[in-house]
């Protein structure tokens, strides 16, 4: 149950596992706090093995896990993940930084429908949220810094 009784109308399940794609990034990690601190249990994916204890350090928390999936648009390679998830949260995007519409629509549409895919064979997953970050702020061909002081603003997007 939740230590808040007035948060009740939430976008997902208020028990069981959460899968939250790109981990690593500002908007997942802040949302794996806010999950955890509701007492969801959060599975986080991550491109890398080096991020996992950067990560069990930032949250610290045992309701916390990651799991590797290097190329996250890849077919499949959610299937085994999903099992034991109630809902999806995808933050992650398939590329990094700016790249062309041509190379990041393909696989963006690949990685939502490859998830999409591995929930409904899994049967559990109640509710799927896709997130749009990267892509939202980069325009290819101009230079990009990323840091605490860079949001897109409302006229540019």
């Amino acid at each position: 149950m939740f230590p808040n009784p007035h948060i009740k109308d939430l976008l997902f399940p208020t028990t069981g596992t959460l899968l939250i794609t790109g981990a690593t990034g500002n908007v997942a990690s802040n949302i794996i706090i806010e999950a955890l601190s509701l007492g969801l249990s959060v599975i986080g994916t991550v491109r890398k093995t080096s991020s996992i204890p950067i990560l069990a350090s930032l949250f610290n928390n045992p309701a916390y896990s990651s799991v590797v999936i290097a190329d996250i648009s890849s077919p499949g390679v959610f299937d085994d993940v999903v099992k034991g998830v109630d809902a999806i949260l995808l933050t992650a995007t398939p590329t990094y930084g700016p790249v062309d519409p041509e190379d990041l629509v393909p696989q963006s549409v690949a990685y939502v429908t490859g998830v999409a895919r591995s929930a409904l064979a899994a049967k559990r997953v109640k509710r799927i949220v896709y997130t749009g970050t990267i892509p939202v702020v980069f325009s290819p061909g101009k230079a990009y810094k990323q840091d605490r002081t860079t949001w897109g603003k409302a006229g540019e997007l």
